[in-house]
C-alpha cells in the first residue's frame, strides 16, 4: 500500500512538473509575443509623431535689432550716442 502512495505521489509530483514547464513555456510565449506587439506599436507612433511634426510650417520673422530700437544701419556709432542719450533722459 505504501509502494502505491510512493508511485501515486511520484507521478502526481511529475504531472506538476509537466503542468509548470507548460505554464513556464506559455508565460514566456506571450511575454515575448506581447512585447514585439508593444515595440512594433511604438514604432508607428514613433513614426507617425515624425511625419507630423516635419508637416509643422513655421513663419520665420527676420530679427533686426535695429527696428527695435530705431536707429539706421549705416551711421551706428552717432546713432548709439542718440540712443544713450535718451535712455539716460529717462
Amino acid at each position: 500500500m505504501q509502494m502505491d502512495l510512493i508511485e501515486h505521489d511520484e507521478q502526481d509530483s511529475r504531472k506538476n512538473q509537466i503542468f509548470l514547464i507548460k505554464i513556464n513555456s506559455n508565460k514566456k510565449f506571450f511575454v515575448i509575443y506581447f512585447s514585439k506587439i508593444a515595440f512594433g506599436i511604438a514604432w508607428i507612433i514613433l513614426i507617425i509623431l515624425a511625419y507630423r511634426v516635419s508637416t509643422i510650417e513655421i513663419e520665420h520673422k527676420d530679427y533686426d535689432p535695429f527696428a527695435i530700437l530705431d536707429m539706421d544701419r549705416v551711421n551706428i556709432p552717432n546713432n548709439y550716442i542718440k540712443l544713450k542719450k535718451k535712455v539716460i533722459l529717462f
